[in-house]
């Protein structure tokens, strides 16, 4: 799957999508919170993703 088709799936169900050029110069398809959670709601265990974020939250919020 490219960003092009990650993109009209994030699309189709309704979360926002960024392109932004990262520390290397190469674009990144980046998502929101709130598109992240949209993501897990679809997640064959939403619970389970939902936490997974949580944990990434934390840990990037530690980092800053």
């Amino acid at each position: 799957m490219n960003d092009a088709d990650r993109r009209a799936w994030c699309t189709q169900h309704g979360i926002n999508t960024e392109i932004i050029t990262d520390q290397n110069g190469q674009p990144q398809l980046v998502v929101d919170e709130e598109g992240m959670r949209r993501i897990a709601d679809l997640a064959p265990n939403p619970h389970q993703a939902h936490a997974l974020i949580d944990q990434w939250l934390a840990e990037a919020d530690a980092q800053e």
